[in-house]
């Protein structure tokens, strides 16, 4: 049976535009799955960065205002009276809010002689963040909370300091991460409450404060 050659090209034209309608679909549908697949590898990738992090979190209160505890922190050429393990320690340019140090160091496991820290002070008094430039370890960040507390005389510091070890045993870096933070909160809430208490005492014996 032969159809009408106007219902034949009306049959042709619904076919074509079914089939490209198809295919349009079809490549709709596959082209999201790329992007989709893109975000994930991306998700993925970071996921298992994470794992490899070695992280530690140390919260606790200094007897002493936020600015004497942001004063102690951001005196970097005094770092080598706060830090055991600096032996110098001077400031190689700032721009603005950020400021470049160079440490050299005391002769120690995982450690590299010459040290070059960027610091920023943009957030101060309430953030100082800092990472290292060179070392032995694939990346190594910190970051200084300070939030005053009771009336502002004392300040909750939290200290975070994130490593990423590369070659170096996790565990290892760990451990030793938890060694170097212990000695940072002592000495940062030593030298700040000395600080203050040396401060305050020399401002109740100057000559106007007295009767």
């Amino acid at each position: 049976m032969k159809l009408h050659p106007l219902y034949s090209k009306t049959v042709l034209c619904l076919i074509a535009s079914v089939t490209l309608s198809g295919t349009d679909f079809c490549l709709a549908k596959d082209s999201k799955p790329g992007i989709s697949n893109e975000s994930t590898k991306a998700a993925d990738a970071e996921e298992k960065r994470k794992k490899h992090l070695a992280r530690s979190v140390s919260c606790f209160e200094v007897a002493a205002p936020r600015e004497v505890v942001w004063q102690t922190l951001t005196n970097f050429s005094k770092y080598p009276d706060l830090f055991k393990r600096i032996k110098t320690c001077r400031v190689t340019k700032r721009e603005g809010d950020i400021v470049f140090i160079e440490s050299i160091m005391k002769s120690q496991l995982f450690i590299k002689p010459c040290q070059h820290t960027i610091n920023d002070l943009t957030n101060g008094p309430a953030t100082l963040k800092w990472k290292l430039l060179d070392g032995n370890f694939k990346s190594v960040e910190g970051v200084w909370s300070l939030e005053p507390v009771k009336d502002g005389d004392h300040t909750k510091v939290t200290y975070a300091i994130e490593v990423e070890p590369g070659i170096v045993p996790q565990a290892v870096v760990s451990m030793f991460l938890n060694a170097i933070q212990k000695e940072a909160v002592t000495s940062v809430t030593s030298a700040s409450e000395s600080f203050f208490a040396e401060h305050r005492s020399a401002n109740e014996h100057a000559p106007n404060n007295k009767g």
